[in-house]
């Protein structure tokens, strides 16, 4: 049984009870239960699009509820810093980030959006993240996580150095983090609307221990992009430091 959303339920999944077997207090539990039921059917949609399959909503729901997987000072975080949360699903054969730009262009939103644009300076960080995620011993395996949704989150307004400081010395950021590219992905090819129509999101590396700003002392960034001619896409960039923004947001997540 799916639970629609704005509906409420104290008891989303009774396969799953409140009590005992889960190492969550009951309230994280309702939460967890809650943000994943509620999300489920338009991940699932979006993931048969792309030819791409999912666990069954139990298996997510055991391993998102009753391991240990998430620490429960991360889900206090969520509760307090995600006003709405989006299910983060990653499957091990969508490893490159060819694939999510694949992902996002066959789950666009608008009539005549463009397609996913990346810049060269982000091909050749994405290239080098995703050389170490294969070059790891692991086999890889579904992740599971949550991700802040809303269209607007807070704007954060300043150079983007400062921006980045202020977040990486906030209490969230020790227990939170920035979304990745694929994190982002995902939360985007779900939301109902674009979710950065204006601005941008900064994005984390997708390697341990996703930084925000990688080597070459840019940050990956992405938005929905409009010009003159009102083309719309999503843009995969990289902005300097020293440049001041009025939107630049952190899209806090955890994803184990």
């Amino acid at each position: 049984m799916m639970v629609e959303i704005g509906e409420k339920r104290d008891d989303v999944y009774g396969a799953f009870p409140v009590l005992g077997g889960s190492p969550h207090t009951p309230e994280q539990q309702r939460y967890l239960e809650a943000t994943i039921s509620r999300a489920l059917p338009n991940v699932r949609k979006v993931f048969e699009r792309t030819g791409v399959c999912i666990p069954s909503d139990d298996q997510i729901l055991e391993a998102m509820i009753m391991t240990d997987r998430f620490r429960p000072e991360q889900v206090e975080a969520l509760m307090r810093a995600v006003r709405l949360p989006g299910l983060i699903v990653l499957p091990p054969e969508m490893q490159s980030f060819d694939d999510y730009v694949k992902f996002l262009n066959v789950n666009k939103h608008r009539r005549a959006q463009c397609d996913v644009s990346v810049s060269d300076g982000r091909k050749a960080a994405f290239a080098a993240q995703d050389t170490i995620l294969k070059c790891q011993n692991e086999a890889p395996n579904y992740r599971f996580g949550i991700g802040e949704m809303v269209p607007e989150p807070q704007n954060r307004q300043g150079q983007l150095f400062d921006i980045i400081s202020q977040w990486g010395n906030s209490g969230a950021a020790r227990v939170l983090r920035s979304v990745t590219p694929r994190e982002y992905a995902v939360l985007l090819a779900q939301s109902d609307s674009v979710i950065d129509s204006s601005g941008f999101t900064i994005l984390s590396e997708e390697n341990p221990p996703h930084k925000i700003i990688g080597n070459d002392g840019l940050v990956s960034c992405v938005d929905g992009n409009f010009d003159w001619q009102g083309d719309f896409r999503v843009d995969f960039r990289e902005e300097a430091l020293n440049l001041s923004h009025l939107t630049a947001r952190i899209r806090p997540a955890i994803v184990a």
